[in-house]
């Protein structure tokens, strides 16, 4: 009688190895995508911020005046003397989607006292909150 070695049930190291590759790279690919999203999302809300800043001075030069609040670029404003001057869709932002960073959070705007930079622009950063020093994106 002859007999036959039968292979024994499971894997055997090669294809393990295989495996644990494939999860490698499929691994690291995910990680690479979030990472990319993370940066874009920061881009995209620095270019919103250069938008923003540039319809400020737009609104500046023909109003005379900083807006109140960034409701001023698309919502007349409820001060007499900038209302006069103000004029729908002349400063490129037509919504308030438009002020809004790639989180959906709203872009923060501060109009500030004479004697200091005019205003501060900025958005929160991906959690919302932080300071400025941590999670701020500024334009």
């Amino acid at each position: 009688m002859i007999h036959v070695a039968r292979a024994k049930p499971g894997f055997s190291l090669i294809e393990l190895m295989i495996v644990l590759a494939i999860g490698a790279i499929l691994t690291a690919g995910v990680i690479g995508a979030f990472k990319w999203i993370a940066t874009a999302k920061v881009s995209r809300t620095e270019q919103t911020l250069r938008v923003i800043k540039s319809s400020i001075e737009i609104f500046q030069a023909k109003v005379g005046e900083f807006p109140s609040s960034l409701d001023d670029l698309f919502i007349r404003p409820s001060n007499p003397a900038m209302a006069k001057r103000w004029s729908a869709g002349a400063y490129g932002v037509d919504a308030e989607s438009d002020s809004k960073d790639a989180w959906g959070s709203r872009i923060q705007y501060q109009r500030k006292a004479k004697g200091q930079p005019p205003y501060e622009l900025y958005s929160w950063g991906p959690n919302g909150e932080g300071s400025p020093d941590s999670e701020w994106v500024t334009g």
